[in-house]
């Protein structure tokens, strides 16, 4: 009998992107699990492991997987010792808190590397906040925003009232801006001053400012800046939509839907290089908001960061 050399067939399903269960650090995950066959017609045997390592020596179908990115592997074995593999990613994300528009004559400066979840709010120095702002907003694992410190209202306030030099301001002096929102020098100094914010609360002391690698990411390029109106008026045509985007080989996209359909204005797309890659210009993520068209009137938005040189090189070997 000829020695039986072909491997066997199996196919694994999509990548999953989940939010995390309400008030949890993980998601109960589910998906169907492939089936193999072979041209012998017996039943080869099916292996699942998943990197990085799990609770779980297997990647069992319906567990919880605790927030992060895993690479889940499927091993077919035939009975002449072939073997052929697949494989899928799953990816736990926070859960998205409800949208608030950043504020009126301010802007909002949130992190990147943790999803969003730590946000503050700033005015034009020329004008004040209508009640006194949180230092930070908090988007929590139940996908609820709170403050920082306890007790501010949500959402965040406006920058309505003219601001008074003699009095007292109402948020921290690391709350106020000098300059067009819309300049790149102005941005870059508003995500400094987010940073000194985010370093100085107590959230840094317990590994805010750490990513998933263990690197520092308080970093002004991992700060995304989003723009209020100016004087009680929206500053872009709307309704305003950006295109989808094209999914990125060996990165994940957040939220995913991104790469799916089309996205509103103000609204960001995170990309970062699965586990086992990593970006050949050194970004731990790339970020990319829809922003107004250049065109007056057009409902066609931009998206602010070009996307094609974030390429994620690597990854585990697979037999």
């Amino acid at each position: 009998m000829p020695e039986h050399t072909t491997p066997p067939s199996i196919i694994c399903p999509g990548d999953i992107t989940a939010d995390n269960d309400p008030g949890l650090d993980s998601a109960e995950v589910t998906w169907t699990a492939p089936v193999a066959t072979d041209t012998t017609g017996v039943t080869p045997v099916v292996l699942s492991s998943v990197t990085p390592p799990h609770r779980f020596s297997t990647a069992e179908n319906g567990t919880e997987f605790y927030r992060g990115t895993y690479i889940v592997e499927y091993r077919a074995t035939d009975n002449g010792g072939n073997t052929k593999t697949c494989e899928f990613t799953i990816d736990v994300v926070p859960r998205r808190c409800e949208y608030y528009r950043p504020p009126v004559n301010g802007a909002t400066a949130c992190d990147t590397w943790l999803y969003g979840q730590f946000c503050t709010v700033l005015c034009n120095h020329l004008y004040e906040f209508a009640t006194s702002p949180a230092q930070l907003y908090v988007c929590g694992g139940s996908g609820d925003w709170s403050t920082f410190p306890l007790g501010n209202s949500l959402p965040w306030p406006d920058c309505s009232e003219r601001r008074d030099p003699n009095e007292v301001h109402k948020g921290l002096e690391a709350q106020y801006f000098v300059g067009d929102c819309h300049d790149e020098s102005t941005q870059l100094s508003i995500k400094q001053q987010y940073l000194e914010i985010l370093q100085g609360s107590i959230f840094a002391m317990i590994g805010a400012c750490t990513d998933d690698q263990g690197n520092n990411a308080c970093l002004v390029e991992n700060v995304v800046v989003h723009s209020g109106g100016v004087n009680g008026t929206i500053t872009t045509h709307k309704p305003i939509t950006c295109s989808r985007l094209n999914p990125l080989p060996n990165a994940v996209a957040y939220p995913s839907n991104c790469t799916m359909s089309k996205t509103s204005y103000l609204d960001s797309c995170i990309f970062s290089c699965k586990p086992g890659y990593s970006s050949t210009n050194g970004q731990t993520t790339l970020v990319t908001t829809c922003g107004a068209s250049s065109i007056p009137g057009s409902s066609d938005g931009t998206w602010t960061e070009p996307i094609d040189g974030f390429n994620c090189e690597g990854g585990y070997l697979t037999l």
